[in-house]
């Protein structure tokens, strides 16, 4: 027994090299840098400083790296040192708190070590690694079966976390959830969960007061893209294909998983299962996303965490799990992509810039990647308002005197509402029309949209977004644009452009 624990102890140790070793940060992640950044400077939780607009969908997250990176304004490797301390964390909390012998972590250390999705998304700047730490928290007090009131505030706030850090991870816990209720309903657990839930009620009222809108500006463009949802569904068996054939390693493990609920079913693991389930299920109703794996690693680890819970693991099961995950990994191929369908290797993608070793060796630097040498050439040369489709890094090297605009519509909050141009589209960037006279109306700061519905639309946005905070005609302007009224202006200007493509006037881009 001693000698499992010293091998699960040095195979814990393998994995933080690897998350260190493979340590990098995504464009996207500068999208919240800048609103940090913007933050300190005094000027609000806000990605272009003239306007109140959540760009971000991780609060938590946000949070988090804001409170770490607040001493020294440092966000680079600031975000890589919590994550790999989040990532740590939750893999530890996995094979001491939640495997129920030595035997059993040990087969679950194969697929965390070769799960090329998993590994990459330790860090990258992301949610993933606080989610994942989230999830075995949440599993480990589901699992101790605790029925008090007590046990289901905690249980209910360990999920409340999850929606916070990042709302549809909520989906996995879901389930479990719910069956705990049942188990003990009672007034004081509807008090306990109530009470734990207040931090999501809490930012919805805070979101509403600010930026004007429940969700992140980032869903609206997403997931009101108007894309026909078969569309997306084929989009999404992509996806899964792509995983699948960069990294089976980490499909092949949740579909062990899913089998072994069925084949060992009590409720705790059903239930789990059926967590699972669901939020493949919204992976594949939202297309996907054009990072390989991204979505599947919170899946994958609430899968290990199925695994790792399976009774009587012995001497040939732990062969088998190495084995078998050594040689699906042998078979993913990391060159292959699916290109056509816009989804691509991230992590390679950045290589040359934003990984951490060769900048550690001086060999590179994020401030020589192109978006942000066009921030930077921005910034120095005065230019006010600047369009780009890729808006992380050269967002946040424009700095705040910039207004960037997002071509895509995530940071955008008219864009984000408008319909996606006609032809092809990339998941996740689905770029959008801009409204003749839209490109003016930002240059000149007074309102010369020429579709009159969409007009008088931006005069209630630009009211939420920029005017005073407590006001009344801000506040009735919020309702409106929450309502039909928002929705049937919008809609009027979809059906008189149907078939119009993106204003042909542009913006010089940082």
């Amino acid at each position: 027994m001693q000698l499992g624990k010293r091998l699960i102890f040095v195979l814990l140790v393998v994995y933080a090299g690897l998350v260190v070793f493979q340590a990098w940060v995504a464009d996207d992640a500068y999208i919240t840098f800048r609103v940090l950044d913007n933050f300190f400077e005094g000027l609000g939780l806000r990605w272009n400083a003239g306007e109140r607009v959540q760009v971000f969908t991780h609060p938590l997250w946000a949070a988090l790296v804001g409170v770490a990176a607040a001493p020294t304004g440092e966000f680079y490797f600031t975000s890589i040192g919590v994550s790999v301390a989040c990532s740590v964390a939750a893999v530890s909390i996995l094979v001491f708190g939640l495997a129920r012998d030595s035997r059993g972590a040990l087969v679950v250390l194969a697929p965390i070590l070769f799960s090329r999705a998993f590994t990459h998304f330790s860090t990258s700047g992301l949610e993933n690694p606080l989610t994942h730490l989230l999830l075995a928290v949440f599993f480990v007090l589901f699992l101790r079966g605790g029925r008090e009131p007590r046990d289901v505030f905690w249980l209910t706030l360990a999920a409340t976390g999850l929606v916070l850090n990042r709302m549809d991870s909520g989906l996995i816990v879901l389930p479990a959830l719910v069956l705990r209720l049942a188990e003990q309903m009672s007034p004081r657990t509807v008090g306990a969960v109530v009470l734990a839930g207040l931090p999501v009620v809490a930012w919805e009222i805070f979101s509403m007061i600010y930026y004007g809108f429940p969700f992140p500006n980032t869903a609206y463009a997403k997931l009101g893209s108007g894309v026909p949802a078969s569309d997306l569904l084929v989009q999404g068996g992509h996806y899964v294909v792509d995983s699948l054939s960069r990294d089976p390693v980490t499909g092949v493990t949740v579909l062990v998983a899913l089998c072994s609920a069925l084949w060992r079913p009590d409720r705790a693991r059903l239930v789990i299962a059926l967590g699972i389930l669901l939020e493949l299920a919204y992976i594949l109703r939202i297309g996907g996303d054009f990072m390989s794996g991204r979505f599947f690693t919170a899946v994958f680890f609430t899968s290990t965490v199925l695994l790792v819970r399976l009774p009587r693991a012995n001497g040939v099961m732990i062969a088998a799990a190495w084995v078998g995950v050594v040689a699906l990994a042998l078979l993913g191929n990391p060159k292959e992509s699916l290109r056509s369908h816009g989804i691509v290797d991230e992590r390679s993608f950045y290589k040359p810039y934003t990984h951490l070793v060769p900048i550690l060796r001086g060999e590179t630097r994020v401030e020589d990647h192109r978006w942000a040498l066009r921030g930077f050439e921005a910034r120095s040369a005065g230019v006010t308002h600047g369009g780009t489709p890729a808006v992380g890094i050269a967002g946040f090297y424009s700095g705040p005197s910039v207004h960037v605009v997002d071509y895509v519509g995530l940071a955008d909050p008219l864009l984000a509402r408008l319909p996606v141009n006609p032809g092809p589209w990339r998941i996740g960037h689905f770029e959008r029309m801009r409204p003749p006279g839209y490109v003016a109306t930002l240059r000149v700061g007074e309102n010369r949209i020429e579709h009159p519905q969409l007009a008088e639309y931006y005069d209630s946005l630009v009211l939420v977004t920029q005017g005073p905070l407590f006001t009344l005609e801000r506040f009735k302007a919020i309702g409106r644009l929450n309502s039909s009224w928002g929705s049937e202006r919008i809609e009027a200007f979809a059906l008189d452009n149907a078939s119009t493509p993106g204003e042909g006037e542009t913006m010089r881009a940082p």
